[in-house]
C-alpha cells in the first residue's frame, strides 16, 4: 500500500504515443490509489461528439473512421481543434488553464489528487511539475502507429519522471505503478 494519505498524493501526468496505456495506468490510479482522472483533452472530446453526434462513451470506437459527411476522422478533429484551434489561434496554454482548473477543483471539494492521461505538450508536461507533479512516460513498443500530428511527438523527459515499458502483462503494467507509487 502507499505510503500517502490522499490529500498528499502528487498530480501526476501520463505521456505517451497514443494506444501505449495511458488511460489503462490512469484508470488503475483511480481505482487503486484514491485519484481523480482529468484529461487534456476532454472539452475537445465533447465538443466533437456534439458535432457529429455521437454520445461520448462511442467516441474511443469510431476514432479512426472518417466521418462520412466531413470526410475527417475524429481524431484528425480532435488533433486539429486542440492544437491548430486552441493551441495556436486561442492561447497556447488553453488546455492547460481549464484542466488544471478541474484539478484545483477537484482537490479543493473532494480532496482527491488528479491524474491527467494525456499529456502530449512539454508546456502540459511543465504545468504538472510546477504545481509539484510527476510525469509517467509509458513506452509500448507494439503500439499501433497514429497519423503524424504535432500532437504525437511526445515530451521532453526530465529529472524526476518515470518511465514505464509496457510490454508485457496488465499484471506487470499494474506492478510497475504500484512501484512508483511506493517512491512518492
Amino acid at each position: 500500500m502507499h505510503k500517502h494519505s490522499q490529500n498528499n498524493l502528487p498530480l501526476i501526468g501520463v505521456t505517451g504515443r497514443a494506444r501505449s496505456g495511458k488511460d489503462t495506468i490512469g484508470s488503475y490510479l483511480v481505482e487503486n490509489h484514491g485519484y481523480h482522472q482529468v484529461s487534456f483533452a476532454e472539452p475537445m472530446r465533447q465538443f466533437v461528439c456534439n458535432l457529429i453526434g455521437i454520445d461520448r462513451r462511442a467516441l474511443d470506437f469510431v476514432k479512426e473512421d472518417p466521418v462520412p459527411w466531413l470526410g475527417k476522422s475524429p481524431r484528425q478533429m480532435l488533433q486539429t481543434l486542440g492544437t491548430e484551434w486552441g493551441r495556436m489561434l486561442v492561447n497556447e496554454n488553453i488546455w492547460v488553464l481549464v484542466a488544471m482548473d478541474e484539478v484545483a477543483r477537484t482537490l479543493r471539494f473532494s480532496g482527491k489528487s488528479s491524474v491527467i492521461t494525456d499529456v502530449r505538450f512539454d508546456n502540459e508536461a511543465d504545468a504538472i511539475r510546477q504545481r509539484g507533479g510527476r510525469i509517467i512516460h509509458v513506452a509500448r513498443p507494439d503500439a499501433l502507429a497514429v497519423a503524424a500530428h504535432a500532437s504525437e511527438v511526445g515530451v521532453r523527459k526530465e529529472y524526476g519522471d518515470f518511465t514505464v515499458l509496457n510490454d508485457g502483462s496488465l499484471s506487470d503494467l499494474y506492478a510497475m505503478v504500484d512501484e512508483i507509487m511506493e517512491t512518492l
